[in-house]
């Protein structure tokens, strides 16, 4: 079992030919900081990750995993680089995204999420990265996407998105 390597930092299994689930003790790693499982062949639910308190990277994406994503705790404060991209996941987007302060990289692209961006999607003060395009995604940008002053990169393509851009010079005060 995964979950009795207590002490590990690093898993780096991507690009594999891995199949399957990933095993509910993953989430009993609390020193892990760095999970790699991108572009291998594993699907089922994302196990929780609430316990990974030290986690910095999780990078799961170019799977075939299903469900919805698991909320956001306050306590995974640590969390830098979050990437499920390209996967069968679908729901909304949780509403306590904007609790994660260290997030820089943030990539939710080809899944099938749907509703709209929740607001605290502004509160990502660190966040540089945002991959959101490919989904079923509606509704207009929040305004506190103007509050995103460290972002280099918002992909927000292929949605459904609608309504006035929090960009325009009326919504930033020109």
């Amino acid at each position: 079992d995964i979950g009795k390597l207590l002490v590990l930092k690093e898993l780096d299994l991507s690009h594999t030919e891995l199949t399957g689930t990933i095993p509910p003790g993953v989430g009993k790693l609390q020193d892990l900081q760095w999970l790699r499982l991108n572009d291998c062949k594993l699907s089922g639910k994302l196990p929780s990750v609430s316990g990974l308190k030290a986690l910095k990277m999780l990078r799961i994406g170019h799977n075939a995993l299903t469900g919805t994503l698991p909320p956001f705790k306050a306590h995974l404060k640590s969390l830098e680089e979050f990437d499920v991209g390209t996967n069968q996941l679908h729901g909304s987007l949780p509403d306590d995204i904007g609790a994660l302060p260290s997030m820089k990289v943030l990539g939710l692209n080809s899944n099938r999420f749907t509703g709209s961006i929740p607001p605290s999607f502004g509160q990502l003060q660190s966040l540089e990265w945002l991959e959101l395009s490919d989904n079923l995604i509606s509704g207009s940008l929040p305004a506190t996407f103007g509050d995103l002053r460290a972002a280099k990169a918002l992909y927000l393509a292929h949605n459904r998105l609608s309504g006035e851009s929090p960009f325009a010079p009326s919504a930033i005060g020109s």
